[in-house]
């Protein structure tokens, strides 16, 4: 019997509304009930959510499962990687939220070997960013927040950042399984993943089911990205534009 899977990606900018499409203009108020109310609006199964984040001590409610919460679903994952860019005792993290049980083996991904500098100056920190594989039972899915190589004036169109886009393409040909249907989804910081990861692409026959006509941040970047292989059929995608800085992307898929 062919299934049909709501999955979504959002970058929710830790639960913050965008003031304007400027670097970093957030309101400083958490509102994340309005994330809530637009996800409930698309029912989705799956979610990932690029820029979640957490208390640095363990016994503090992290905001993937709160999002859990709201929702109504039981099985949640979220891996910290760098300090929050709101609250001084959290983390900024990847999370993964779904109403479907998973197992997910998380694979860290090195930050790249060239200096990263702010548009200010300022360097930015060392950290280890994570892909998430998660094991679905029938199907597979594969979720990340890649260097935005934009923000350090660098572009993963030329070196030295399409060198690193090198070193991702590899990296996820060793990882990603090929023994099940596979979606690779969230915010991989760059417009066109055929050119960055072009070995992926082409070995897991991977198709963009998002619409390439329109923008996925209010800055008319496309950095987000819902990939589809084999074993699935879209049959509905759409980015709706909102609020945050990143907009809600979703796509239906019939598992077959």
């Amino acid at each position: 019997m062919d299934k049909i899977l709501t999955v979504a990606t959002w970058n929710i900018s830790e639960g913050h509304l965008a003031r304007s499409s400027k670097l970093f203009d957030y309101d400083q108020e958490e509102n994340l009930e309005y994330f809530v109310v637009q996800l409930r609006k698309i029912n989705p199964e799956i979610i990932c959510l690029p820029e979640i984040n957490m208390p640095n001590k363990q016994d503090g409610v992290t905001l993937t499962s709160r999002i859990a919460k709201s929702l109504g679903f039981d099985n949640s994952h979220e891996k910290p990687f760098h300090h929050s860019l709101f609250y001084k005792d959290r983390s900024l993290g990847l999370g993964l939220v779904s109403s479907l049980n998973f197992s997910v083996t998380d694979v860290p991904l090195d930050q790249p070997d060239f200096p990263l500098i702010f548009e200010n100056g300022t360097p930015a920190s060392d950290h280890t960013r994570w892909l998430f594989v998660a094991d679905f039972e029938s199907f597979a899915l594969a979720t990340t927040h890649n260097w935005p190589m934009r923000v350090f004036q660098h572009s993963y169109d030329s070196e030295p950042g399409a060198g690193y886009g090198r070193y991702l393409d590899k990296t996820y040909l060793q990882v990603l399984p090929n023994n099940k249907p596979l979606i690779f989804a969230g915010d991989l910081n760059f417009n066109t993943p055929e050119t960055v990861i072009p070995q992926t692409i082409n070995t897991f026959k991977l198709h963009e089911a998002l619409p390439q006509d329109q923008p996925t941040r209010n800055d008319n970047n496309r950095s987000d990205h819902i990939l589809y292989g084999p074993g699935f059929e879209c049959i509905e995608a759409k980015i709706v534009p909102g609020k945050g800085d990143h907009y809600l992307c979703y796509a239906k898929l019939k598992l077959q």
